[in-house]
């Protein structure tokens, strides 16, 4: 038996665009997917109410696919529903004046199984072929596999298909699955592979070896993250192989009028995230959830997608994976790092208690040296002013050698790790303790000291207890602040603390920061909790008697003292 073919490209790729494909681009796919002799063409879902924003294969309505195609037998227009999710009510009953779609398969996470099986009963029921999607099988327990194993009406099911839903397969696990599905009963099993190792098409050939009877592909790969079985691989491979039935021409052609600038637009393909939630075993969204953030080094994204792993729900959700981050409670013999910082210490993490560097300036004046694009514009009079108020100079991040300063901190291991090495050899680090000493020393010859932190929700909060930084956010400039409180300073000074540009749209550097943060409301929240702390600052400065300026232009107007001959106008 020749294995069949159903291309995804439109329903699985719109998870890409919103299914907002040009009419041109979908007519064009399914008539390739006619000429390469491919025998399922699925065109979208059926959901029952599209999210705001999706296109018309979101819905997938009988009126507008009419319009659309002249059906071909021999190339079955098909839609997905998700069990729980889709209304069966949304099919007419199967009469090809009424509808042109032929085949529907009814896609289930484990917890729906129930759902699934009876879904696929009416709509069988209706006149249409069905098929039967389980998605995560790698998540399936004996509990359902029972609930398959007992169903009456598998003889209705045109394939039951599973799909390696995060790309975390290799040859030997299709094997056992279809073997297991097998073992229940069903004998016309489908696979459905992504590409998160580069095994999408090693683990379709061992499906096909194995009897698969439908095999899923996508032109180009299209897909989520890495992408699927690229179908005119497939499809030439088959060729070449003698499958007569089968040829990629078309496909190519295809890929050539359209999916080439449609990567460009919505890019897909080998990255490192999808590696990682391949081989992790977890949905893309979260180790795309962890990326966005900014924040971790691989090794952290490493242990949290494996804390995601084990503690949240299958399909994701955001909410539950922010919730398992910030619920992180790690001790570390004495030392108490509590929930609100999104970083997980090292294993030699450790209580530094009185910092070295206290009271080592006392008397002094001192200049922060943020990173905002005011560093580099005004450099000289920033040189200048550091000369005549004999400041002690504390760097923050990259500075890109304009300035050799006394110290140079960081609270971010990402940053650290990127920039650590462009760090003068004579300035001193200043590294918050649950960094540990080991991941310093292995990538620094500079010398460090260490000082404590937590972070905490009431603004009134002492900004120091037992010599420990307490802040409301973890931003560097803060942390240097507060250094250069403890080492005795007698007034402080800060460039380069610009803020945002017009109505919050970024952050302005004097460098290109790829890892920022992307959503504005986020970008609004970070701003407004870093103005909070620098009040507080202010605060307790105040009642310490140390002056407290910014000398650069900036957003935060109220701190703003011309001391070196600017006007406080923020470059837009």
């Amino acid at each position: 038996m020749t294995v069949k073919i159903l291309d995804c490209t439109i329903r699985d790729g719109g998870h890409l665009n919103g299914w907002n494909f040009s009419d041109e681009l979908v007519r064009s796919a399914y008539y390739s997917a006619c000429k390469s002799g491919v025998d399922y063409f699925e065109v979208g879902y059926r959901f029952k109410s599209p999210k705001e924003g999706f296109g018309k294969f979101a819905k997938c309505s009988d009126e507008y696919l009419s319009k659309l195609f002249d059906v071909k037998d021999d190339c079955k227009l098909t839609v997905m529903i998700d069990a729980g999710k889709s209304d069966t009510n949304e099919f007419v009953d199967r009469n090809k004046d009424l509808t042109p779609i032929r085949a529907v398969r009814v896609a289930s996470y484990p917890y729906e199984i129930e759902t699934a099986l009876r879904q696929c009963e009416e709509l069988k029921n209706k006149g249409y072929e069905v098929f039967l999607n389980l998605m995560v099988i790698s998540e399936y327990k004996d509990n359902e596999y029972e609930i398959l194993k007992n169903w009456n009406n598998k003889d209705i099911l045109e394939a039951l298909s599973f799909a390696d839903s995060f790309g975390s397969f290799i040859p030997d696990d299709i094997v056992k699955y279809v073997g297991k599905l097998k073992s229940i009963g069903y004998s016309k099993i489908g696979f459905h592979s992504h590409n998160n190792l580069q095994l999408a098409f090693a683990n379709a050939l061992k499906a096909i070896e194995c009897g698969a009877y439908i095999v899923d592909a996508s032109a180009f790969g299209m897909g989520r993250g890495s992408g699927n079985l690229p179908i005119e691989i497939l499809t030439g491979y088959l060729e070449k192989t003698g499958v007569n039935k089968y040829n990629p021409v078309a496909y190519i052609d295809l890929i050539d009028r359209f999916f080439l600038e449609e990567n460009k637009k919505t890019p897909w393909g080998y990255r490192i995230q999808s590696l990682i939630g391949g081989l992790k075993n977890i949905h893309p969204y979260y180790v795309d959830g962890l990326y966005k953030k900014h924040l971790y080094t691989i090794n952290e994204v490493w242990n949290a997608a494996e804390l995601v792993k084990n503690n949240c729900p299958i399909s994701f959700n955001e909410k539950e994976m922010n919730n398992i981050l910030s619920d992180r409670f790690v001790n570390y013999d004495d030392i108490s790092i509590i929930n609100k910082i999104p970083i997980t210490p090292a294993k030699d993490a450790f209580c530094q208690g009185k910092p070295d560097f206290v009271n080592l300036y006392q008397d002094r004046n001192f200049l922060i040296i943020a990173n905002g694009q005011s560093v580099s514009d005004y450099k000289d009079e920033i040189l200048k002013f550091i000369k005549d108020k004999n400041c002690v100079t504390i760097g923050t991040n990259f500075l890109n050698n304009l300035y050799t300063p006394d110290f140079h901190c960081f609270v971010n291991r990402k940053r650290f790790l990127k920039y650590v090495n462009s760090v003068s050899p004579t300035s001193t680090l200043l590294l918050p303790s649950f960094m540990g000493r080991e991941f310093v020393v292995q990538n620094t010859n500079n010398i460090a000291m260490f000082f404590d932190v937590r972070l905490t929700d009431n603004s009134l909060y002492n900004l120091f207890s037992d010599y420990r930084h307490n802040y409301l956010g973890v931003n560097v400039a803060i942390s240097a602040i507060y250094c250069a409180i403890q080492m005795g300073a007698k007034e402080i000074f800060v460039a380069g603390m610009d803020g945002f540009g017009k109505n919050a749209q970024h952050i302005d550097y004097f460098y290109k920061e790829a890892d920022t943060e992307e959503d504005k409301k986020l970008l609004i929240r970070a701003y407004e909790t870093l103005s909070e702390d620098l009040k507080r600052v202010n605060t307790y400065l105040e009642k310490s008697s140390i002056p407290f300026s910014i000398i650069t232009p900036t957003s935060h107007s109220m701190y703003y003292k011309n001391q070196i001959g600017v006007n406080n106008v923020v470059k837009i």
